[in-house]
């Protein structure tokens, strides 16, 4: 039975990138996830820690193009919870793949020189997730550079050093800094506000709106910037922090700044961040996902995918490319578990030992992921990532104003507080809703929202508000071969 609207026959091999090489697995075991495979190919940088997502050691960067946007989408992902038979048609980007020890990338660099890694276990998942925010934005603020690290833990609490290395990276390096073309390091202090405590400091001498720049020449040696809290601006050398304090018996304090001269010293290390030199997205895989491939060439097909090992947790896996497919593959296998993000099934095979012998991967089918605005409300793709939800909230609260999407505003700042990034890259609306989870984070604000979900068959659609959706504990009124296909918000 075809798995597309097509009458493309069905393949058996995936087909990806791995750090700018591309690797074709033919059968691969459908029980392995990508973690388990980029180990056992000796790329090691990636880690195993927690094994349910929560930790973020095992992130990578994966790389897709979306057929709906036209455009590339970077996305951090925990390794330990991705199937290795989803990565068909993308660029999977690990720790090995920016730099080596003699030639790092900027994200290895900074936070080396800004003694950001302690034991080392969770730097990889660090950089990388830093690494995927700089391919989606080169200048990021300071805050986009927090929030992407919601996912990522440190356990030997090192987070100040990791964040000092990050922000090197925002609009304004560290606080109050910058790095210049040239590479040297400019420190600039506000206006300076009160003195240090001596009568006549030399700080309420200056011009209320007088700023001092240091500049760090990195030829020179660190201790050549102006000790002082006028940094060298009294020619006579009669600073205040030069002279004896009135209220102190400590003899004179000619102190050099050393916390300003050995962060300018550190700065001027840094290699200028260049996105042009990281590795680029294959331009085949556009065409792959386009499906505009040449005859002599691999073409992305819906997959069929069976295990020979007898005692394996996933027996079949099927990869539908169309609404059609997928409906004809619940026809064929009603009982087929729907795995998007792998997010529930992932954690449920790790620790309750659940086996779904039959899987429909879900995620590369274009009509479940459609966004619309409608006179009855948003109407979202119920197979959308968490992500995109956050991006299309954003989006419609601009648009139509606050009065008028309350409701989106609420979603919105629950997701807020909904797992970490490399989660919400790929968990999605439909796998929130449809397991009926108690503890559910979005289901208890749509249905404050009234919303209404889309359910299709191969008999038909038909619309259910949500408040008759759920029937008890992980009970829904979905019917056999029925798939949940938009979620509409008034």
């Amino acid at each position: 039975m075809s798995l597309s609207s097509s009458d493309t026959p069905h393949g058996s091999s995936i087909l990806f990138y791995l750090n700018g090489q591309r690797v074709v697995v033919d059968r691969p075991d459908l029980d392995m996830t990508l973690l388990q495979y980029l180990r056992s190919t000796g790329l090691t940088g990636t880690k195993l820690g927690c094994g349910e997502g929560g930790c973020g050691a095992c992130t990578v960067m994966v790389s897709r193009y979306d057929i709906d946007e036209s455009r590339i989408i970077h996305a951090s992902v925990n390794a330990c919870l991705c199937p290795l038979a989803t990565v068909d048609g993308k660029h999977v980007i690990t720790v090995e793949g920016l730099g080596t020890s003699a030639r790092p990338h900027p994200v290895q660099e900074r936070i080396a020189l800004l003694h950001g890694s302690q034991c080392g276990f969770c730097t990889p998942g660090f950089v990388m997730s830093l690494y995927t925010l700089l391919r989606n934005n080169p200048n990021p603020t300071e805050h986009e550079i927090e929030e992407c690290f919601d996912g990522n833990l440190c356990r030997c609490t090192g987070y100040r050093p990791i964040l000092d290395a990050a922000k090197t990276f925002a609009d304004i390096a560290w606080k109050q800094g910058t790095v210049a073309a040239d590479g040297s390091a400019h420190i600039t202090e506000s206006k300076a506000k009160g003195g240090c405590g001596i009568d006549g400091c030399c700080r309420l001498q200056k011009s209320p709106d007088a700023e001092v720049t240091i500049v760090h020449d990195p030829t020179k040696a660190p201790t050549s910037i102006a000790s002082g809290c006028c940094k060298g601006l009294e020619s006579d050398s009669r600073c205040c922090k030069s002279q004896k304090r009135h209220d102190s018996g400590v003899a004179e304090c000619n102190v050099v700044n050393q916390a300003e001269a050995d962060k300018a010293a550190v700065i001027s290390k840094f290699q200028r961040y260049d996105p042009t030199q990281d590795l680029i997205f294959p331009p085949f895989l556009i065409r792959y996902a386009k499906r505009t491939t040449s005859d002599t060439e691999p073409q992305m097909r819906p997959l069929d995918i069976t295990s020979t090992d007898s005692q394996a947790w996933c027996r079949r896996y099927l990869r539908p490319l169309a609404l059609s497919g997928l409906l004809a593959a619940l026809g064929q296998y009603p009982d087929a578990k729907l795995v998007a993000g792998n997010s529930e099934v992932g954690v449920e095979i790790k620790l309750k030992r659940s086996k779904f012998a039959t899987q429909i991967y879900v995620n590369d089918i274009p009509e479940l992921r459609q966004i619309s605005d409608t006179p009855e409300g948003i109407t979202f793709g119920a197979n959308i990532t968490l992500a995109r939800f956050e991006q299309a909230l954003d989006h419609y609260g601009t648009k139509y104003g606050a009065q008028r999407t309350q409701s989106l505003a609420a979603l919105r700042e629950n997701l807020r507080y909904f797992a970490g990034n490399q989660i919400r890259n790929v968990a999605t609306i439909a796998g929130n809703i449809v397991t009926a989870s108690p503890i559910s984070d979005l289901n208890p604000v749509f249905l404050a929202a009234g919303a209404t979900l889309t359910l299709a068959s191969a008999s038909g659609e038909r619309c259910v508000p949500i408040s008759e959706f759920f029937l008890g504990y992980r009970r829904t009124a979905m019917q056999p071969g029925e798939v949940l296909v938009s979620v509409t918000v008034p």
